[in-house]
């Protein structure tokens, strides 16, 4: 059947009206009007809430920066700044522990990791991974239920957290383990508590031991 002048050949097409809003009717809520403002030294390239300590916030800075800092969201307070002489890319707060990972981009020739994952409040490295030659970790995401976690489901034994999965500069995505069962060597890292205590407790940023039930 041949369509008429006044007959859709498709009739399951749907027209799409476009709205647009009068510059009149919009909001404008105006600039530097935030309630916050953290000034970094470089583009911030990461930022993650804790999901364990409500008002507790970590974000990282490029590499002009080159740190990882922690704030308090309803007062606004700096709590805590962590030097990791890398770009930071992503940051990942572990759900089972007072821990986060993060991944870095352009290091200095010094810094040989491209994961390293950190205690807090006491902001030291407990654990790192080091990458062959000048790949750089571009992003990362969690995997809670990674092959880890189905790996130890199948034997019986506790399921750990799962790991994190990272695009790497190299065209490839790799799943690395962050949060095993053992634990690695404290290693110093350079972390200063800006917060006190009495703000901290406010916000039930609690600072003792290391596993949360």
């Amino acid at each position: 059947m041949t369509p008429g002048p006044n007959t859709r050949a498709d009739e399951n097409i749907t027209e799409v009206e476009t709205f647009r809003s009068s510059l009149d009717s919009l909001r404008h809520l105006g600039s530097g009007l935030e309630r916050h403002r953290w000034v970094h030294g470089a583009a911030v390239k990461a930022i993650a809430f804790c999901p364990w300590r409500r008002g507790l916030i970590a974000t990282g800075g490029g590499s002009n920066d080159k740190c990882i800092h922690f704030f308090h969201t309803t007062s606004g307070t700096a709590l805590a700044t962590i030097s990791v002489s890398a770009q930071v890319t992503s940051l990942i707060w572990s759900t089972t522990r007072r821990e986060i990972a993060a991944t870095f981009g352009y290091a200095q020739p010094e810094h040989p990791y491209r994961i390293a994952i950190f205690s807090w409040p006491e902001c030291k490295q407990v654990a790192a991974i080091p990458w062959e030659g000048e790949l750089r970790a571009l992003y990362a995401i969690p995997y809670p239920r990674g092959p880890g976690y189905r790996m130890n489901q199948k034997s019986g034994s506790a399921g750990q957290e799962g790991c994190i999965v990272v695009a790497s500069s190299d065209k490839s995505v790799k799943f690395h383990e962050v949060w095993s069962r053992e634990r690695g060597a404290t290693v110093g890292g350079r972390g200063m508590l800006g917060g006190s205590d009495i703000l901290e407790g406010l916000e039930g940023i609690d600072k003792e031991g290391d596993v949360i039930r």
